[in-house]
């Protein structure tokens, strides 16, 4: 029987090098197959020409199939001196990767700070277009002559109407009656308009020039209700810890300043 001692050295002196070489490999295959999606997505109607892979052109393949994987899914390689897999790249955790689009990275004062110069960015947009002034025209029998009164006020009041339906139906999910009995759908309608008027008191409370005022019903509960908080509950008080990294830290705590002078 002969030592392990040559095999070892070999290993010790080939591993490092060449996994490093592998993985910037794959990795430049990798940036190449994204590069080529993308081509095939912008490709003309009726070019049907498919661009192979730099692996399949390697392997003499058409596709992969079961029998013959394609290797930069199949294969993993760790670091010759922590031992960490370094190939596939890990991916983060869903839930990690879920909070990350669920809350963007912003500045609190974002908004706060540029609220004019948005404004009257906003205005200019609504008021001209690349093809020219943005005209509106409303066909109408009413005898209202006062243009400004028509769309403002009779106009998009209607459409707003539609929007606190919307609100109801789609943020708050008041059209799930799905109960056998007539009196239970009717008690799940009355939570959600309790929930309605919740909500409603939770926008009417935020400062008047914010995006807060304005922002749709599945937003607040998104960025101000439903996020991660430690609660400690002690005698005479319960308090929530919210995370350093929230980034609504100042309108919540201008929302609990409000809401219970609101109340009184």
């Amino acid at each position: 029987m002969t030592s392990g001692r040559p095999l070892a050295e070999e290993l010790r002196e080939v591993y490092p090098d060449t996994v490093n070489k592998v993985v910037d490999l794959f990795v430049r295959i990798t940036a190449d197959e994204k590069a080529l999606s993308a081509l095939h997505q912008a490709r003309p109607p009726g070019v049907m020409e498919h661009l192979l892979s730099a692996e399949l052109h390697a392997r003499g393949l058409d596709r992969f199939t079961r029998d013959t994987p394609s290797l930069l899914t199949s294969v993993c390689l760790f670091d010759w001196n922590s031992g960490r897999q370094i190939w596939p790249p890990r991916r983060p955790p869903m839930a990690a990767a879920f909070a990350t689009s669920m809350v963007p990275a912003c500045d609190p004062a974002d908004w706060a700070n540029n609220y004019e110069r948005r404004a009257a960015a906003q205005q200019r947009e609504r008021q001209h277009t690349a093809d020219g002034p943005d005209t509106r025209f409303v066909v109408t029998n009413l005898t209202t002559r006062n243009a400004r009164r028509l769309y403002e006020d009779i106009y998009c009041r209607r459409g707003q109407a539609e929007n606190h339906i919307k609100s109801w139906k789609t943020h708050l999910a008041a059209d799930r009656t799905s109960c056998m009995k007539a009196s239970a759908n009717q008690l799940r309608l009355f939570l959600h308009a309790g929930a309605y008027w919740l909500m409603w008191g939770l926008r009417q409370s935020m400062p008047r020039r914010s995006m807060w005022r304005v922002a749709q019903f599945d937003t607040l509960r998104l960025r101000l209700i439903k996020i991660a908080a430690r609660v400690v509950e002690m005698k005479t008080m319960i308090r929530v810890h919210l995370p350093t990294s929230c980034c609504g830290q100042d309108i919540l705590r201008f929302a609990l300043e409000t809401i219970p002078r609101l109340a009184t």
